[in-house]
């Protein structure tokens, strides 16, 4: 069963990121999510980019929706923003074994100005720093907006110290969240 503590939630505010023990899924919902984003993949139009899937809740993939609104996750991200809130974005990345993509070092919700922000990142399969886990600058969402550089991409790489990122894997099923202006990437694998 999943929890999210007071304590975990002060955790959270100093931080700016939750890993959730045990994981977020079930193994049956782990695997359920598995078989429908397999399932989306298999349907691809051609030309559609596989690491930039966006609002399959908004294309006939209610269990996405059913999920954001689990009586659980949104008990869990009024704690963070309040009773106000509503589901934004759904976002899936597919990495091939040995690919050479990373989702670079980037801030979520960087224009989104004083609005309280929630990002719930689930892992369908087995990561580790090898295969791109989802790597982050904890208490960096204290540092506000951090400047930037244009290679093509925001870049934050001048402004950050490798000795501050923490990463680490995760089990498919397992979930991390994170506030608003989160330091964060998820390397190549």
């Amino acid at each position: 069963t999943l929890h999210y503590t007071t304590m975990d939630h002060a955790r959270f505010q100093t931080q700016g990121y939750h890993v959730f023990q045990p994981a977020f899924l079930s193994p049956e919902g782990l695997r359920h999510a598995q078989a429908r984003v397999a399932t989306v993949y298999q349907r691809l139009h051609p030309k559609a980019d596989p690491l930039r899937l966006y609002n399959l809740h908004q294309c006939g993939e209610s269990w996405v929706q059913a999920l954001a609104h689990h009586p659980t996750v949104t008990a869990i991200v009024e704690q963070h923003c309040g009773p106000d809130f509503y589901f934004y974005l759904s976002h899936v990345i597919s990495k091939q074994p040995r690919s050479t993509y990373a989702v670079p070092w980037h801030q979520d919700y960087r224009t989104k100005g004083g609005l309280l922000h929630c990002s719930i990142w689930i892992a369908l399969d087995d990561v580790d720093e090898e295969n791109g886990c989802v790597c982050c600058v904890p208490k960096g969402h204290a540092n506000g907006a951090l400047p930037t550089q244009d290679e093509g991409h925001i870049d934050f790489t001048s402004v950050l110290d490798e000795k501050d990122v923490v990463g680490g894997g995760s089990s498919g099923g397992s979930s991390g969240g994170s506030g608003g202006r989160r330091t964060l990437d998820a390397g190549p694998g």
